[in-house]
Parts: structure tokens; C-alpha cells; sequence
């Protein structure tokens, strides 16, 4: 049985490079960039504000962390400087040593799915609590620069701050309220996560 987990969910994972790739590609031919801002180019050590990334990090732990993450956080005032340095070298040299492991579950998101369907189910990985540190200090880094450039998605409502399902909820009520209001006509278009688009009219 756990090769047949592997074997499913390693060509998932193949093919979705390959849609990737070939993506990047006609984007590239057809898509010139005109963006004339600063590189992204290397990560900068923690400084003393970011250290506040360890402090907020939730006390989850994995079975591969030395040492209990609770127990790590009772004494995470005598082990910040050390967490801290291994966080760097990995930001400086951009390498994770030892640390790119994690434990990979396969769950089942709802219960009335068939369970003898491999489709059906879902990775979920668990990964060292320093691993997730280093994630978010990377990620505290990118969206400090994206900021900066004002190169996030305007309409953009996941994995952005102050952004949710909710404000884009509130955003396409407004604008079908406002359209109503000006006498014109309302077409709501849902993309789902299946290859589909779903027309809906709309009226209020």
C-alpha cells in the first residue's frame, strides 16, 4: 500500500513540474516583463526584529525534532541566539542542511470520499520546527520586497495579509450592488479547482 501512495502521488507531483514548465515557457515567449524595480536577489541574516518570528511560531512539534518543541519554548530565551544562527546560515547560503525532511500523511479531506481511491486522498507534511522558522523568515523577506515593488496582485485575496475569502466576499457584493444600481447587467464567473468554468447570472 505504500508504494502504491508513492507511485500516485509522485506523478502528481512530475506532472504538475511539467504543466509548470511549460507554462513558464509561453509566458516568457508572450509575456515580456516591464518591470524595472530591484532584484530579488539574495536574503539578508535575521535582524533583531525578525527574531520575532521564532517567538510567534506555534509549539507544534514532529517527530523529527530533537527535541519537544514545548520544551524548546520553555527555554527558548537561553536558545533564541542558537536558533537564530543556524536560521542565518541557512538565509546567507541559501541551503537547508538536514533540515528538508518531513513526514508525509495521506488524509482523506472528506469522510464520504471512497477510501479505496488514491485520488481521493490528500499529503499533508509535517517538517521540523526550525524548518518552519526558516520558511517564514523567507516568506517574511519575499513579502517585505513584494510591498516594496507593489508587485502583489491587486484582486488578490489568498496568502495575503489583511486578505481573506471574507474581504473578497465584501469586494464582489459591492461591485454586483453598485452594478445594479447603474442599471447594467451581472455575470459572476467561479473558476473551480477542476479544469471548469462556471457561468452564473446573477440578480438581485
Amino acid at each position: 500500500m505504500p508504494e502504491m501512495f508513492n507511485k500516485t502521488f509522485i506523478s502528481k507531483i512530475s506532472n504538475f513540474h511539467l504543466a509548470c514548465d511549460s507554462d513558464n515557457n509561453v509566458h516568457r515567449q508572450t509575456c515580456p516583463s516591464a518591470f524595472t524595480g530591484g532584484k530579488f536577489s539574495k536574503l539578508r541574516p535575521l535582524s533583531e526584529s525578525d527574531k520575532s518570528i521564532v517567538l510567534k511560531s506555534p509549539p507544534k512539534s514532529c517527530i523529527l525534532d530533537p527535541i519537544p518543541t514545548q520544551f524548546l519554548f520553555h527555554h527558548i530565551y537561553c536558545l533564541i541566539c542558537g536558533i537564530s544562527t543556524i536560521v542565518d546560515e541557512s538565509l546567507v547560503s541559501g541551503f537547508m542542511p538536514c533540515f528538508k525532511k518531513y513526514i508525509v500523511s495521506y488524509l482523506i479531506p472528506k469522510q464520504n470520499l471512497n477510501q479505496n481511491v488514491l485520488k481521493n486522498y490528500r499529503a499533508a507534511s509535517n517538517i521540523p520546527f526550525i524548518s518552519k522558522v526558516i520558511e517564514k523568515a523567507v516568506c517574511s523577506q519575499a513579502n517585505e520586497y513584494l510591498s516594496s515593488f507593489s508587485l502583489f496582485e491587486k484582486h488578490q485575496s489568498a496568502y495575503k495579509k489583511l486578505h481573506n475569502t471574507e474581504t473578497v466576499l465584501v469586494k464582489i457584493t459591492k461591485d454586483l450592488y453598485w452594478l445594479q444600481m447603474i442599471k447594467k447587467s451581472q455575470v459572476l464567473f467561479v473558476w473551480t479547482f477542476r479544469p471548469l468554468l462556471i457561468p452564473l447570472i446573477t440578480k438581485f
